[in-house]
């Protein structure tokens, strides 16, 4: 059996160090606490140096799949920063994902967002737990937005169905945002969600963001708000949209993007290796 990928054991840092290189292409932001405890900072390892800075010191856990970082629900959170100019290429679509333990239903909760409102406009990426994208609190439902700062909206939630992401144990959530069509989809471990819209406008005038994209709060212009209560062990950000085939393999493999790719070694340089190695007559 291959080992756990981990900052112990070793992880993929690229496409071409990975078992998955094709989930490299588009990514766009990677904090992965599953690799291993690194304290008040949480890396980026998708390689663009969006290192997360935490606030109010969230703590560590172990979980099923390594290690978590645990949050409060009160006061605690992670500053992502504005990455970049990803806000003003969000028109070829977007692919959020993140693995995460609560049982908290009596408030909302945000797994990542951010929210920059002003008189002309309002511009927004949102993955929020028990709120109707419209707004009401429903325990279980999971809401999804993504506007332009025309305030034109691609909005989806499970009206009314409680989803089971809230019962306290380990789950993937994933969604895909596909502007030109209007279209937001929702997984829950590995599985397409039935989503109704809320609104289905057509956002064309996307910018790079001017708040930070929070993880385990919402940033709403400057303030936190909706804090997450439970754990996380992962967040991801691809600026495309994922196959269900993709998300089908995040959910069966969290961590099978940074599991190293077996080295192959040929020839009379491989025979030579394998000799030093395991003794095989060269």
């Amino acid at each position: 059996m291959r080992t756990r990928p981990s900052y112990h054991s070793g992880f993929a840092r690229s496409a071409a160090e990975s078992d998955a290189p094709d989930l490299w292409r588009s990514l766009w932001g990677a904090w992965v606490p599953m690799l291993g405890n690194t304290g008040q900072t949480l890396f980026d390892h998708a390689g663009r140096r969006f290192h997360g800075t935490c606030v109010n010191g969230p703590a560590w856990a172990v979980g099923q799949h390594g290690w978590m970082m645990e949050f409060n629900g009160s006061s605690q959170y992670v500053n992502l920063g504005t990455l970049g100019d990803f806000g003003s290429s969000q028109y070829r679509g977007v692919t959020l994902d993140a693995w995460l333990q609560t049982n908290y239903t009596a408030g909302f909760q945000a797994v990542m967002r951010t929210v920059h409102e002003v008189a002309s406009g309002y511009r927004a990426l949102s993955m929020v737990l028990n709120r109707r994208a419209t707004g009401e609190l429903d325990p279980g439902v999971i809401a999804i937005v993504s506007t332009d700062m025309n305030k034109y909206l691609t909005g989806s939630s499970q009206y009314g169905v409680n989803t089971g992401v809230c019962n306290g144990n380990i789950h993937h959530l994933a969604a895909t945002v596909w502007p030109p069509a209007n279209a937001i989809q929702v997984y829950l471990d590995g599985k397409s969600l039935p989503t109704t819209m809320a609104l289905t406008q057509s956002p064309n005038n996307y910018v790079n963001y001017v708040y930070p994209l929070f993880l385990g709060a919402g940033n709403h212009a400057g303030t936190p708000a909706f804090y997450f209560n439970g754990k996380i062990g992962l967040a991801r950000v691809w600026n495309r949209v994922l196959t269900l085939e993709e998300i089908r393999g995040l959910y069966a493999d969290p961590l099978g993007m940074f599991r190293e790719r077996r080295r192959v070694y040929g020839g009379f340089m491989g025979r030579r290796r394998r000799f030093l190695l395991c003794g095989e007559a060269a």
